[in-house]
């Protein structure tokens, strides 16, 4: 099992996940862009962000909350990440698997095998539910290596899933430069692999992924607009999906690549295909203090997964610690 560590891929701002997920080497200088690149994020903006995405009718509900410590050498940005999945059926004790006869005992054809055969019948009064929770923690930072600055990123998971829970730690390792017009970047995630230890002594590894991806900032001044071309593509080892751009034995690859065009540095319009082939889409709106992101999501491209939807909002972190010292003071 490999996809314990999933979390930290998928669940990110909704501006990233207009994009694709394909911002490696895009640091548009909010938290949540470091848990693409830990090289990321901002040095001197200071924001807050909070994010939210309901699917399936509130089964699944995924939240983000992003911000900055600005009290180190340099600054530490942290992201807490929650998933809560509620009320899974639970079916095991349903079935009566009495066989073709229906009648227990008689060791007749399909007794005991654990099939639905016609003749058997499920108990609904043996029907459970059980629920899973997940609460991830991600800092980055910079650091020198050999007089180049890298980003790093240390990861923490708590994984409850009914009356069983785990817990692992991970490391990720970023990087980012640019060349003439164009920024290149290099990640390595779950170095050397990410690992959750399960209450009964199970371990979940995930392996190491590569990634590397570019950015292009096309300015079109006469009519005060900008244009961000991003691209990602990364290589996993031993990975089960099929939707990879090509394979080499044991090593699959998948793509994805977005657009973003800004309007006044104030209106945002993305667009974009992540790497399980969602077409994905957004706007956003920025203002002096505030900043709104709404992310959408198209279903894979295999038709699994039904549309869903993503929003961020954005607060700089003196504006909101004005207005709370404000209303304590009026009170």
């Amino acid at each position: 099992v490999n996809y314990g560590w999933e979390i930290f891929d998928y669940m990110t701002d909704a501006r990233s996940s207009a994009l694709g997920n394909s911002t490696i080497a895009y640091n548009y200088k909010l938290p949540g862009s470091t848990l693409i690149n830990p090289s990321l994020g901002s040095d001197s903006q200071q924001y807050v962000s909070l994010s939210h995405q309901s699917r399936y009718g509130g089964f699944i509900n995924n939240d983000l909350l992003g911000f900055q410590i600005d009290k180190f050498k340099k600054p530490l940005q942290i992201n807490i990440l929650y998933q809560g999945v509620g009320k899974i059926p639970n079916t095991k004790s349903m079935l009566l698997d009495w066989g073709l006869d229906g009648q227990f005992g008689t060791n007749d054809i399909g007794e005991g095998n654990g099939v639905l055969d016609e003749g058997e019948r499920l108990d609904n009064s043996k029907l459970s539910f059980f629920s899973q929770q997940q609460i991830g923690f991600h800092s980055a930072f910079k650091m020198e290596i050999i007089s180049i600055e890298f980003g790093v990123g240390f990861k923490l998971l708590s994984h409850f899933l009914d009356n069983h829970s785990a817990i692992g730690a991970g490391l990720d390792i970023g990087f980012i430069n640019r060349i003439g017009q164009v920024d290149f970047a290099v990640v390595a995630k779950n170095i050397p692999a990410s690992g959750l230890i399960w209450d009964d002594g199970e371990i979940e590894a995930t392996n190491t992924k590569l990634s590397f991806g570019t950015h292009y900032l096309k300015r079109l001044e006469q009519l005060s607009i900008k244009l961000h071309f991003n691209s990602k593509i990364d290589f996993v080892f031993f990975e089960n999906k099929t939707n990879s751009v090509f394979t080499i034995n044991n090593l699959k690859s998948y793509g994805s690549l977005s657009i973003e065009a800004i309007y006044d540095d104030r209106l945002f319009l993305r667009m974009g295909k992540n790497n399980i082939g969602s077409s994905t889409g957004g706007i956003g709106l920025l203002w002096d203090q505030i900043s709104l992101d709404y992310a959408f999501l198209g279903p894979s491209l295999y038709g699994l997964d039904k549309n869903h939807h993503l929003i961020s909002i954005n607060i700089k972190l003196s504006y909101l610690l004005n207005f709370l010292k404000k209303n304590n003071i009026n009170k």
